[in-house]
């Protein structure tokens, strides 16, 4: 699943977020990334990270996509990744083709629960739901949530205005793009307890309360991001800690500037320094 889940983070060129993805959002979203998947093929970190996929380095998933006739690279196009403030609410929103009768019985046979909500074919986990809401929409995520979506799927109006409006404007300006209009200490439990994870869960990070950004993809791979502090001395100190993690990771300068109550940041990896990455955290 971790696999799965980093495989879809990956992208190339700027687009814009599919509509009919974001109205299946719910309305309290606080938190939102978005990945053009369908290009993903297209650079060569994509075909590096797909290859991770192969039999010989996941024969797991190789069985399952030949069982169920799903594959990363080509069955989807976007995903949109949405997430509440605190709690465990989320969901993975994927179009693309899909083959539901094809999937659910290669789930099923590996033991899986599969059933149907409101018109709506599940495979069913103890505290994850997959539901196939036609033919080009998946959905995934915590069973109130998946329930919710499918229920939200001939009137869903999306999150509040002011993220959707924040969401169009950031998913045109990245392959992979990210929002979060709330306080992202509680994402810091992801990170590692160890080198630049450790230091970012330091405390400097706890006065963010609005972040957003993006990756594209090219002949070097760059991240862009501004995140809001608290005050102008929290974004000072903030700015202080990114240069330190930054550097840590890119293992060179990285652009970091505060501007009043703002942090901007830019950073520059290779091909060769992401893959690294990609492999220091299986």
């Amino acid at each position: 699943m971790k696999k799965l889940a980093i495989g879809f983070l990956f992208a190339v060129s700027a687009f814009a977020v599919d509509p009919g993805l974001l109205k299946l959002a719910m309305p309290e979203a606080r938190i939102l990334a978005g990945i053009d998947v369908a290009k993903v093929r297209e650079t060569p970190f994509g075909k590096f990270a797909l290859a991770q996929f192969s039999a010989a380095q996941d024969p797991q998933y190789d069985a399952f996509a030949k069982a169920s006739g799903f594959d990363l690279g080509a069955s989807l196009d976007e995903i949109l990744l949405v997430k509440t403030e605190g709690g465990d609410r989320w969901l993975a929103l994927g179009r693309g083709r899909f083959d539901a009768t094809r999937i659910l019985d290669a789930a099923s046979a590996a033991g899986a629960g599969v059933g149907t909500y409101q018109g709506a074919r599940v495979l069913i986990g103890s505290d994850v739901w997959l539901a196939f809401l036609d033919g080009s929409i998946v959905a995934m995520g915590d069973p109130a949530s998946v329930r919710d979506a499918v229920e939200r799927r001939e009137k869903g109006a999306g999150p509040a205005a002011e993220i959707a409006s924040r969401a169009n404007v950031v998913s045109k300006a990245y392959a992979l793009w990210f929002i979060s209009s709330a306080p992202i200490g509680d994402l810091l439990e992801e990170l590692p307890s160890a080198g630049a994870g450790q230091a970012l869960k330091s405390g400097a990070l706890s006065s963010v309360h609005g972040v957003s950004g993006g990756v594209n993809f090219g002949d070097r791979v760059t991240l862009s991001a501004e995140l809001t502090a608290g005050s102008a001395q929290d974004a000072s100190n903030l700015a202080a800690l990114l240069k330190f993690v930054a550097g840590s990771v890119a293992q060179g300068p990285a652009d970091v500037a505060s501007d009043g109550s703002v942090v901007r940041l830019g950073l520059a990896l290779t091909e060769a320094q992401l893959e690294a990455l990609w492999k220091k955290g299986e």
